[in-house]
């Protein structure tokens, strides 16, 4: 299920790596331009997107409206950072594709998610490959809607006396759940407040990991996973 997330993962390494030292021609597999380009080429249509594969590795599709759904198209915006950095060659296999043309048309599916979703706190991970459209391009609008729409939905998801966002919804209003992944939704929060101006956004952001901190960090700096307030 995490597959893409942890492939993005190592390409963001990479990219630190590259930037903080001095960028080399390969890194990790180059293979891997052409897995994600093969999986990019089988994409569905109307579009699905890959979430995990099955025993004889064939990749199980869902629709967009599914928590994982920004993970592939900002793998392949990723890997048009990687080709910035480190440019093409013939061991890295990035003169595959044009990575930035691609990873703006995986996103296409994820636009019409701005008016609804059913994804709750993880409209974050939809927002991902947004929020790499901005690095590229900062005029882009329909990226600032897109950021600026899921950032209202998690902000709505906020209780003001628990100090934190839902992430998963209960049919018991006092049943509320916060898991520690939802720190990785915050960054939408704090776009948005750049784009708008709304600070209240940050504010809900800082409650929301002060809150993760007290309560789901252990002393060793393991998570404890899942809180419940009630």
């Amino acid at each position: 299920m995490y597959t893409f997330f942890i492939l993005y993962s190592l390409l963001q390494v990479a990219t630190l790596t590259a930037d903080a030292v001095k960028p080399t021609t390969v890194l990790l597999s180059p293979l891997i331009p052409q897995k994600v380009l093969t999986t990019f080429n089988a994409l569905p249509n109307p579009v699905k997107y890959p979430e995990y594969t099955t025993t004889d590795g064939s990749w199980q599709y869902f629709s967009p409206d599914t928590w994982t759904s920004g993970f592939f198209p900002t793998t392949l915006y990723a890997l048009n950072t990687r080709l910035n950095l480190c440019h093409s060659s013939a061991t890295n296999g990035l003169d595959a594709a044009d990575w930035l043309a691609l990873g703006r048309a995986a996103s296409n599916g994820l636009i019409p998610l701005k008016v609804k979703t059913s994804v709750g706190h993880d409209v974050g991970f939809l927002s991902f490959p947004f929020v790499e459209e901005l690095i590229i391009n900062p005029t882009n609008e329909t990226a600032k809607t897109v950021i600026n729409a899921f950032a209202q939905a998690l902000a709505a998801r906020f209780n003001s006396v628990v100090g934190g966002t839902r992430s998963w919804d209960s049919a018991d209003p006092t049943d509320f759940k916060i898991i520690i992944d939802n720190m990785m939704n915050l960054e939408v929060l704090f776009q948005s407040e750049e784009l708008t101006g709304n600070h209240t956004l940050r504010e809900i952001a800082i409650r929301h990991a002060d809150l993760t901190m007290k309560n789901q960090i252990r002393a060793d700096g393991m998570s404890a996973g899942l809180s419940i307030a009630n």
